[in-house]
Formats: C-alpha cells, structure tokens, sequence
C-alpha cells in the first residue's frame, strides 16, 4: 500500500490511497539508466517532509535495477497524476492484477495511461474517483477483459455508456460495486444480467433511477 505520510506532526493533511499488488513485472528497455540516474539526481534536492513511502510492493514487482527508481518516484512530493505518469510509461505491458485508487484524484487521461500497461487486471478498485468519466471506464473495459472485480460506488460521473462497456467486454464480472451511481437505469444493470452470467454481488444502493425491472433482470 502506498499512503500519504509526513515528519511534520502538525499536518492534518490526508491523501488518497493507491496501491499496486504484489505481481511479476517485466519492464521494458526504455526506462534507460540514463533516465533513472538522471531523476535520482533531481529527487535528492526534494523535502522529505512530504512523501508517499512505500507501505507494500514487492520486489517482484520490477527488478532489482528499477526498484531504486520506483521509490524515488513514490518518495517525492509530486502529486498522484505526476507519479503515475512516470511509473506507468507508455508501451509497458505489467502482469498487475489489483489495483486501487480509493478516493484519488486520478482523472481520465492519467488513469488511461495506467490501463494501457495492465491488461492482465482482475481487480478495480475506484471507489469515489469522482473526477472519472464514461470515457475511462470504457479505456479500462477495452483493455482489461479480465476483470472479475470491479468498485465504482461514488463515481458520480458515470452513466449506463460505462456500465454498459463493462457488460460488452468484461464476462468474467463476479462482483461489480455501483453504490451512489446515481445516473444509472434499469438499461445499465439489465446490461451486466445479460451479458456478465458469473456475477454474483451487485450493489446497487442510492441509485435512484432504478426500478423494480432491474432488481427483477
């Protein structure tokens, strides 16, 4: 678990939480050495008076050259999106299968680049991402058909678009949490009862505009 810390015992401060599981990773080449000492060098004129430490990530995860890297990118006061953007580059291929970005200000762009490097992902967690759009959801359906659990309560922005995606490309669905998804229909969950046959936990709770038609499908 990466989480919010500080030396400073008069910060109030709380960040989000973001976490990646343990896996096995194989990076690619082009996170050269070149780059790596290169950011080092600029991280060491850093504060450590506000830092994300890492709480748990295996060294599996990257290989022993790349570790040193990763926790100076976790270790400096960048914000979440600034850190993502340098872990998850462009063309990796990451054998990840858990995420969460609980409460994150993670915003559609930055969380496309994450999915782009995990396809082999079979759990979301999302919760209260409320700056996530239909647009992401349908990035991560698109390349995660994998997923097998999924967490979306407090994702306010959403609409049947996303929920529909999820239906159309990720059968393997077990468990999908839509709590205070308030713009869904009766359409979105009528989607997931088609299309997912492995779902067996659906919560469904304050959103509104559903009726009885979708509890019965």
């Amino acid at each position: 678990m990466l989480s919010n810390t500080s030396n400073n015992a008069s910060s109030s401060v709380v960040s989000p939480t973001f976490r990646v599981f343990p896996t096995s990773v194989k990076p690619e080449d082009h996170l050269s050495t070149l780059i790596k000492d290169i950011f080092e060098d600029v991280t060491s004129y850093f504060s450590n008076l506000d830092f994300y430490a890492v709480r748990q990530l295996n060294k599996a995860c990257y290989n022993k050259s790349l570790n040193p890297f990763l926790s100076k990118v976790l270790q400096t006061p960048l914000r979440l999106e600034n850190k993502l953007s340098i872990l998850f580059q462009p063309g990796l291929n990451l054998n990840i299968k858990k995420l969460s970005f609980t409460s994150s200000t993670i915003d559609t762009q930055v969380f496309k680049q994450v999915v782009n490097s995990c396809p082999n992902l079979q759990s979301m967690d999302l919760s209260r991402c409320t700056q996530l759009t239909d647009e992401a959801i349908k990035a991560l359906a698109d390349k995660c058909p994998n997923l097998q659990s999924m967490d979306l309560s407090g994702c306010t922005q959403l609409t049947n678009e996303a929920i529909k995606a999820l239906a159309d490309k990720c059968p393997n669905l077990q468990s999908i949490n839509l709590n205070y998804c308030r713009h869904l229909t009766d359409e979105a969950i009528k989607a997931l009862a088609d299309k997912c046959p492995n779902l067996r936990s659906m919560d469904l709770s304050l959103c509104d505009q559903l009726t009885d038609e979708a509890i019965i499908a």
